[in-house]
């Protein structure tokens, strides 16, 4: 097969051009399946990545609602300790205001018959007017002291 005008280098069946087409496209065949692997390797490793990280979230939900639903119960029940104690407050005030209609305690219209033994008496808590005055002025002081505010 030598070069010469009318036949050319390959002759018109073209059978060296096709065999070496078909190499490359045997050996492109081959890198494309490689290549197709590892694509599928590397997704279906992303995917069991995924798989575990959505158990794993299931499972912190399914704590955090346990956790939620104990929390829930327990605040119903400080609600309702909390109205409990609440109409018992609420029931002692009714009382004291039924018992002393004016509504400044029981000691007030005595105090305004006899202001002269209310002096002598200590008042409630175990002092006397006057002691309490000069606590309530002490304690003013000591407040304002601590924020700073001075009277």
């Amino acid at each position: 097969m030598g070069l010469n005008r009318t036949h050319g280098f390959d002759a018109y069946p073209f059978i060296l051009l096709n065999l070496v087409l078909s190499c490359l496209a045997a050996m492109q065949g081959a890198i494309l399946l490689i290549a197709a692997k590892r694509s599928d390797q590397i997704s279906s490793e992303l995917a069991e990545h995924d798989f575990e990280t959505n158990c794993r979230s299931e499972e912190l939900l399914k704590q955090l609602m346990v956790n939620f639903e104990a929390l829930s119960a327990q605040h119903k029940e400080m609600q309702q300790e909390l109205a409990r104690v609440n109409a018992q407050l609420e029931a002692r005030v009714q009382m004291r205001v039924n018992r002393c209609p004016d509504g400044y305690g029981c000691d007030s219209g005595r105090r305004t018959q006899n202001r002269t033994a209310d002096h002598e008496r200590p008042a409630q808590g175990g002092m006397t007017p006057g002691q309490a005055n000069s606590t309530a002025t002490w304690s003013r002081a000591l407040v304002s002291h601590r924020t700073g505010t001075g009277q």
